[in-house]
């Protein structure tokens, strides 16, 4: 963007007056404008502007206006997809109401409305697979060995290795080892999408109290 433009030559003491005004702030196409109006206003009769001068002056005006509304266009545009995106989550948020949707989230409730199984996807080679349910301190409450294990995903039920546990909200944490490496895959879960919310400005789908941002959304299934 131009930040100045130098008097041409044969101007007057009042057209530079008029550059050094402007220097220090904004340039939009309208004082531009004003700058060469007042150029021409108060050039020496005597020694008028020079031509070639006034052309490049003139083409740098073109070039600066053609900036300016490229850089409104593309803000409008901007502002046009922002709300076309956020129209395409609430449409894909309702269509998941009355299904089951796979997220990728540790937390699994024990009791009324229990979690049926969680999964992780295992990479590499594969190895042997540990489940630990924890509580909210991190403790943990119980392990499962699963066994081992082939790359690919791994569902693994959870009525056994929680039963016993008492009702409420944990999580489950995955290890594993492979030669002498402990990795921790991320687990997924189902949940049964009953609506949508907004949360911090982003859309959401709820089971009960809980809230998933769309991101968190592996798959979507009808309930059986």
């Amino acid at each position: 963007m131009i930040s100045a433009v130098s008097a041409p030559q044969g101007s007057s003491a009042g057209a530079t007056t008029t550059a050094a005004a402007v220097a220090g702030g904004a340039l939009d196409k309208s004082a531009f404008m004003k700058l060469l109006v007042a150029q021409m206003r108060h050039q020496d009769p005597l020694n008028p502007a020079d031509g070639t001068a006034m052309a490049a002056q003139l083409a740098q005006f073109s070039s600066l206006e053609q900036l300016i509304n490229i850089g409104d266009l593309l803000r409008t545009q901007g502002s046009d997809s922002s709300g076309l995106i956020a129209a395409m989550d609430r449409s894909s948020a309702l269509s998941m109401i009355g299904k089951t949707a796979i997220v990728q989230d540790s937390g699994i409730t024990v009791g009324d409305g229990a979690t049926p199984w969680a999964s992780a996807t295992i990479d590499g080679t594969g190895g042997s697979l540990t489940l630990r349910v924890v509580d909210d301190a991190g403790k943990t409450m119980a392990t499962q060995d699963v066994g081992s294990v082939t790359a690919g995903p791994q569902r693994v039920a959870l009525d056994a290795i929680t039963s016993g546990l008492p009702a409420g909200r944990y999580h489950v944490e995955f290890d594993l080892t492979s030669g002498d490496t402990v990795t921790h895959p991320s687990a997924s879960v189902p949940v049964a999408v009953d609506g949508i919310g907004v949360r911090d400005g982003a859309i959401v789908i709820t089971s009960g109290a809980l809230a998933y941002l769309l991101s968190a959304v592996q798959s979507v299934t009808a309930r059986p």
